[in-house]
């Protein structure tokens, strides 16, 4: 009688609790839905660079420096993110095909990173019904240790495992085992999503059609090799980068790049009131470059979303969309006008044609 009596409190309790998680987790998806709406607004400003200033933006970074200047060269190409361009690595690129293959991309990355902290919590469960069944075992507390075999979902939530350790009072010993089996396990479970059905493939790139981009790859290419390092563009070439003393041939930072392109915008505001005003409540920025390609995909292919989409690497057409100019008039221009020449060559056109004397 007192096994049955026990059974029912557990389960009457496991269902309480349950139903508490359950509008905890409404109100967490509720909130995030709000700031995913408040981020895709914010996200909407255009940043992109002007179309009769793409040649002038990389005379800027040709004055600054040829390392800066290249990659530019390829994030205008190939819409590449500042952090592809800056980790281009030799492995990635196949010269007999011509042709980059991005197999760690932030599409790929952020995939990896997601699935494995699922399958790790979904992984915890069974451990954590376990940890605190038998702590609650040890203590007579025979109610609580038949609710730790109904807490915990298969989505890996266990907000209620939490709830019942804290009443146990071992919260922290709880979140400190869950922490530590996490730890031991991430890298085996990553692995294993590395042949994952769903796994994101690689962005492969074509370069036989962009004639100065492609010069820059094979020397680089060539380059990387003679120095003994993974990465086409390394801190060693920026004699002001403090990464460029002491440390090799590593990859040029984040804060260096924007930096740069903030010296750029500067540069080119400061050679006439024209340019400033062209620049004016206009973002310039780590992604503008790759805005900047994009919208030129959409234009040669008339506005379709779809194939704009697949070929900058987005996960949906709602990611591209956001690419695109802020104002409605300058969308429609992009859908109507779209492109039949290589754009590359009319840039470099315009940049050796008006070779530009910059002021820093």
């Amino acid at each position: 009688m007192d096994n049955i009596l026990s059974y029912e409190i557990a389960k009457a309790q496991a269902q309480d609790i349950k139903i508490l998680q359950k509008k905890e987790f409404e109100a967490a998806k509720s909130k995030k839905n709000s700031n995913s709406a408040n981020n895709s607004k914010c996200s909407m400003a255009s940043d992109s660079i002007p179309e009769n200033l793409k040649g002038m933006y990389l005379g800027a970074m040709r004055n600054i420096h040829k390392c800066y200047f290249e990659m530019s060269v390829l994030c205008l190409a190939f819409g590449l993110r500042n952090i592809e361009a800056r980790e281009l690595k030799i492995q990635e690129i196949d010269l007999s095909e011509q042709s980059i293959l991005l197999s760690d991309s932030k599409q790929i990355r952020s995939f990896l990173t997601k699935s494995t902290n699922l399958a790790l919590k979904i992984a915890w469960i069974p451990h954590g019904q376990a940890l605190l069944h038998d702590i609650a075992i040890e203590r007579g507390d025979h109610a609580r240790a038949g609710a730790a075999d109904y807490l915990g979902d298969k989505d890996g939530n266990d907000h209620g495992l939490e709830n019942l350790a804290v009443k146990l009072g071992v919260l922290e010993q709880y979140q400190m085992k869950r922490e530590s089996f996490q730890n031991a396990n991430y890298y085996e479970f990553k692995t294993k999503m590395l042949s994952h059905k769903d796994l994101p493939k690689g962005r492969k790139i074509l370069f036989s059609k962009f004639p100065h981009a492609r010069e820059i790859i094979k020397k680089r290419y060539q380059k990387a090799l003679e120095n003994g390092t993974e990465y086409l563009f390394t801190s060693s070439e920026l004699t002001h980068s403090n990464r460029a003393v002491g440390s090799g041939f590593i990859c040029i930072s984040r804060q260096s790049f924007y930096r740069t392109v903030m010296k750029a915008r500067k540069m080119i505001e400061n050679s006439g009131k024209k340019f400033k005003k062209m620049l004016n409540k206009r973002r310039l920025g780590l992604h503008s470059c790759r805005k900047t390609a994009l919208q030129r995909e959409v234009r040669a292919n008339g506005g379709d979303l779809n194939r704009a989409s697949l070929w900058i690497g987005h996960g949906s057409t709602a990611m591209t969309s956001q690419y695109l100019e802020k104002s409605e008039k300058t969308r429609e221009s992009l859908y109507a006008n779209p492109l039949s020449f290589d754009e590359e060559e009319a840039v470099f056109d315009e940049m050796e044609k008006m070779n530009y004397q910059f002021n820093a």
